[in-house]
C-alpha cells in the first residue's frame, strides 16, 4: 500500500533540524557581533585616553577585559555554533527535500495493510 507518512515524518524532522541550525547560526552571529562591539568600545576608549591623558585607566582596563572576554566567547562558542548550525541547516534542507519527495511520490511501505 502506498503511503506518504514516512516522507511526511522525515520532512517534519528535517524541518526541525533546519530550524535548529538556523537558531545556532543566529546565536553565533550574536557572539561575533558582541566581540565587534567590545573591540570598538575599547578602541574608542583608547582614542579618548590618548586625547585626554588625565582620564582614568580603569575604564580602559575594564573595556580591555570586556573585549578579551568577548573575543574568547566568539572563539569558543561562536565559531562552533556557526559550524554546527551550518551543518544542521544544510543536512536539514537535504532531509526536507528527500522527505517531500518521498511524501509526494507515496513511497511504498513493505508489510503495509492491504
Amino acid at each position: 500500500m502506498k503511503q506518504p507518512l514516512p516522507g511526511v515524518v522525515l520532512a517534519v524532522l528535517a524541518g526541525v533540524g533546519t530550524a535548529g541550525g538556523g537558531l545556532m547560526i543566529a546565536a553565533s552571529i550574536d557572539k561575533i557581533r558582541a566581540r565587534d562591539v567590545a573591540a570598538a568600545d575599547l578602541a574608542d576608549r583608547q582614542a579618548r585616553f590618548a586625547a585626554e591623558p588625565d582620564q582614568s585607566l580603569t575604564d580602559i582596563d575594564t573595556s580591555r577585559k570586556g573585549a578579551e572576554d568577548a573575543d574568547a566567547d566568539a572563539a569558543s562558542f561562536g565559531a562552533p555554533l556557526l559550524v554546527g548550525g551550518i551543518a544542521c541547516a544544510g543536512g536539514g534542507v537535504v532531509g526536507l527535500g528527500v522527505g517531500l519527495w518521498l511524501a509526494l511520490t507515496h513511497t511504498e511501505i513493505d508489510g503495509g495493510v492491504q
